[in-house]
């Protein structure tokens, strides 16, 4: 695997969909999984995680100067850091001379992001493996003409690429100009029986306080501030309820700073970025999740909300968008209604009988689709083994 995203310690969320993904497809399919992945100062370049062997490629001098990858991801890097567009040249020639070097030893060569993709089909005249590209949704909706063009030149060319949604199906459908080699794999959640689940809650419970959750990256896309202030026009009608935005990213100060201005600083809890496993034990002090993004693709927080049983407030985006079935699972609504938001969320807020039967409704849906990792690493391995040689073991 190649990949511009992926954990660099316990409880990183940078790439960790691709972390639980290859995980899965080591363990449960006894699949040989190596990883290239941006090197980071302070983070060691050689890694056994979860029996999945990760190298980080340095790609720029000083260490601490390598700008490009992590953070909010590449396209806000480049806007932010002057010296992430020196780092393009050598990240390019990095990953490149890594993954000949390491790819002669798979059968296939997987890329995340279009980026990523654009390296792996430049070097297939080298390496020589089918290579199968992810794109993971912010790379087609990038407004970054070079990562569009590149992404879109990665599409075309790709042995077979994977999509996390139907709008970026349909999107690599248009773009290839044909379904074959297109393939629709939903990411996966990690599943919890109902007994752990009413474990994990234990002692998380604030009796009369009403708690609504939204995680994800504090970026102006996911429109954070839209949610701060549907949740203060309704705060004199719901006195005991809070708001628990969790994540970090540039719009942090801003949003903690619009809360004090709307007079719900107290209420707000901005608990920053948290380990992965810690996420889990925010949605269970939660009763309802809120989500007012504009751009979504798998939307890896609203699913995993839903596999806990809670119901849902969406913008109509992504997979989030399908799978809350509109007044059974919870409510979708357009990303530019703002005023739908504050109506939606008190619906759900004033009856919490109707927030049990659609929270017990979205957990049964995430069952239904099959979100889960050992059902996305089954289908993976599907599309691994229409391109692999049959004259080689299995790897990746």
């Amino acid at each position: 695997m190649i990949t511009t995203s992926y954990p660099r310690r316990a409880g990183d969320m940078a790439g960790v969909f691709i972390e639980s993904l290859a995980r899965h497809l080591a363990e449960g399919h006894k699949i040989e999984v190596e990883v290239l992945a941006p090197g980071e100062a302070a983070v060691p370049g050689h890694q056994i995680q979860a029996g999945v062997e990760v190298r980080r490629l340095r790609y720029f001098w000083p260490a601490r100067w390598q700008k490009l990858a992590y953070g909010d991801g590449i396209p806000r890097n480049l806007r932010r850091h002057g010296i992430a567009w020196l780092n393009i040249p050598p990240f390019f020639l990095a990953f490149a001379h890594g993954l000949c070097r390491r790819a002669r030893q798979a059968d296939v060569v997987h890329a995340h992001w279009g980026i990523s993709g654009a390296v792996a089909v430049a070097t297939r005249c080298i390496h020589r493996r089918p290579v199968v590209l992810s794109i993971r949704g912010s790379d087609v909706s990038t407004t970054m003409k070079p990562i569009r063009l590149a992404t879109n030149w990665a599409i075309r060319r790709a042995d077979a690429v994977i999509s996390n949604c139907s709008e970026s199906h349909e999107f690599c459908r248009e773009i290839r100009g044909t379904s074959e080699g297109c393939y629709q794999i939903l990411n996966g959640v990690q599943w919890h029986s109902d007994e752990e689940l009413a474990r994990f809650r234990q002692g998380l419970e604030e009796p009369g306080r009403l708690n609504i959750i939204s995680v994800g990256r504090l970026i102006p896309e996911r429109r954070h501030g839209r949610l701060v202030r549907a949740f203060a026009a309704l705060r004199d009608e719901f006195p005991q309820s809070t708001l628990t935005i969790v994540g970090d990213g540039s719009e942090f100060a801003p949003l903690r700073d619009l809360a004090a201005e709307l007079g719900v600083g107290g209420e707000v809890r901005m608990p920053g970025r948290v380990p992965v496993g810690e996420v889990c034990r925010y949605l269970c002090a939660a009763d309802l999740y809120v989500s007012a993004t504009r751009i979504e693709a798998a939307g890896n927080s609203v699913v995993e909300a839903a596999a806990q049983g809670l119901p849902i407030v969406t913008t109509r985006v992504g997979v989030p968008g399908t799978l809350v079935v509109d007044g059974q699972g919870g409510y979708t609504l357009e990303p530019d209604d703002e005023q739908g938001m504050v109506e939606a969320m008190r619906r759900m807020m004033r009856d919490p009988d109707l927030r049990s039967t659609a929270g017990q409704k979205m957990r049964r849906r995430v069952e239904e689709l099959g979100l889960t990792w050992p059902h996305s690493a089954r289908q993976t391995v599907g599309v691994y083994k229409s391109l692999a040689r049959p004259d080689r073991s299995e790897g990746a």
